[in-house]
């Protein structure tokens, strides 16, 4: 079985380039705001800068991790083809498009929608709409006017073979076979983390709210944190009457705990995202609630 790379086009190395540079841009605001809060804790001078520095340290680092995995998802896509299936492979994961469910080989593709702006970067991955209004799957480092079409009793594939007229060849001598053993559609990750997951846009745009209440409430603390006495009452009981109170260094632990809440729900939630969309949701959905609580409670304290 013969392995046939997806062809590696100037976007991709483009695309590369990007990701280095946004590594680099993240390295350079974690140094500068590390050089922000070095020192003792009560000479830390935080302020809207050095939220910008924090904001720009985060988003950055987590951009990155989707950027050199769409580069590294580029550089290793793949496809393999035998008497049973087409697979499509990609850093470790695997798509499977069974040889019985085939049903035409057309030479490029008329799009009507084209998955989001970000399962663009580096290669075309995700589900879009065909002319005719089928649904497509897309695998492929090329625009589709010069991309495969593989049509399938469920749904199209749409890949982007470097030996393109070989790689026909060899798929229509496969079909004319036939059979040996039939195989389930669908994508096979190597892992539990559920690849519909991370093309869901509810659960992207989900996210994206639980990161930005998080981010206000850092930039809650940023505006006020220079006119805040060295304590502040962060211990409040049931009645709302102040409790105890603490260092104002101490207040910067609010919004982390949001931001580990809102990491560790994201984990848990793509773990289960198979077993329980609606739980994943939830978790999601608690992660962002959890900030808001948070936010009035910081309110509380820097508003005097």
């Amino acid at each position: 079985m013969n392995r046939w790379w997806a062809k590696r086009t100037l976007r991709v190395w483009v695309a590369l380039v990007i990701t280095l540079l946004v590594i680099a841009a993240t390295i350079w605001a974690t140094t500068q705001l590390l050089a922000d809060i070095s020192g003792a804790a009560t000479s830390w001078r935080i302020d809207l800068t050095t939220f910008a520095w924090f904001a720009s340290a985060v988003s950055g680092f987590l951009i990155s991790l989707i950027m050199l995995y769409r580069v590294g998802s580029a550089l290793t896509l793949h496809y393999r083809v035998d008497r049973n299936a087409l697979t499509i492979h990609w850093l470790g994961n695997t798509a499977v498009v069974p040889m019985n469910l085939i049903t035409a080989v057309e030479p490029s593709v008329s799009v009507k929608q084209k998955p989001g702006l970000l399962t663009r970067f580096a290669y075309t991955t995700g589900v879009g709409q065909a002319a005719d209004d089928h649904v497509l799957n897309f695998f492929s480092t090329q625009p589709a006017a010069q991309a495969l079409l593989l049509r399938t009793t469920g749904g199209s594939y749409v890949i982007t073979p470097a030996q393109r007229e070989s790689f026909i060849q060899e798929l229509e001598s496969r079909l004319n076979l036939g059979v040996v053993q039939v195989q389930s559609e669908g994508v096979v990750r190597s892992s539990r983390i559920a690849y519909d997951f991370w093309l869901n846009n509810a659960v992207r745009w989900t996210l994206v709210v639980g990161l930005l209440l998080n981010f206000a409430v850092w930039g809650l603390i940023a505006w006020r944190y220079n006119q805040l006495p060295l304590e502040v009452p962060i211990r409040i009981d049931a009645t709302g009457a102040v409790s105890g109170v603490e260092a104002r260094e101490q207040l910067l632990a609010l919004p982390l705990v949001g931001l580990l809440a809102w990491l560790i729900n994201a984990g848990f939630g793509a773990l289960v995202y198979r077993s329980s969309r609606a739980g994943a949701f939830a978790l999601l959905i608690g992660s962002a609630v959890i900030q808001l609580f948070l936010g009035v409670a910081v309110w509380v304290v820097v508003r005097g």
